[in-house]
């Protein structure tokens, strides 16, 4: 791939389109019922800021960091920074029941889980002492913070605000590992597959 822009990781590549937007709604997140926009600007100073988070708690590069709920606009902001992080971002079923998600974390090497409510929680804290790797669940959803309080369970407002005064990092390589996505298991047994950041570009 030729020099320049072309060979910046999709997520620093993201990140500054978004900034170029400004103030202009990129986005929308739904709160209590009501849809709130979220502009280019902090869009791009979330990602930043749970990016940065995350290496502040100690994920390094290749490290996997899984989100487990519904799509939502935090699931994108978490999936977006993990990748700006330089981790390995992966989706887990939501319905997954609490064997399923330690299976699928200890498949995967998870080292920290996004989860987006209460249920999601408590099944992740149940599964805590079977997967070794597991080392911090973040709730997305700040109205579900019951488990906030839990020396390895924070909030993602939490891991932003981590993240919100340290120094910028490097933008990953475009052949750094940014994501695994699991195969349909139509036609073989679902597998994962590895992705780069220039695969996802």
């Amino acid at each position: 791939m030729a020099g320049g822009a072309e060979t910046e990781a999709l997520s620093a590549r993201l990140t500054a389109a978004l900034a170029a937007h400004g103030g202009a709604t990129v986005m929308r997140s739904k709160r209590y019922g009501l849809w709130q926009p979220l502009s280019g600007m902090e869009t791009a100073t979330r990602i930043a800021a749970i990016a940065r988070g995350l290496r502040a708690v100690g994920l390094q590069d290749r490290d996997v960091a899984a989100i487990c709920g519904d799509t939502c606009a935090d699931w994108v902001l978490a999936d977006l920074g993990i990748m700006a992080a330089g981790g390995v971002s992966t989706g887990l079923d939501a319905d997954a029941d609490g064997d399923e998600l330690a299976r699928l974390v200890n498949l995967f090497g998870v080292t920290v889980l996004f989860v987006a409510g209460d249920a999601h929680l408590h099944r992740a804290l149940g599964i805590r002492d079977r997967c070794p790797r597991l080392r911090l669940i973040v709730v997305m959803h700040e109205q579900w913070d019951d488990g906030a309080r839990v020396d390895h369970v924070m909030t993602l407002a939490e891991l932003q605000a981590r993240g919100a005064g340290a120094e910028p990092l490097a933008a990953p390589a475009d052949t750094a590992i940014a994501a695994i996505v699991m195969t349909s298991g139509v036609t073989a047994p679902a597998r994962g597959a590895l992705l780069t950041q220039a695969a996802l570009g």
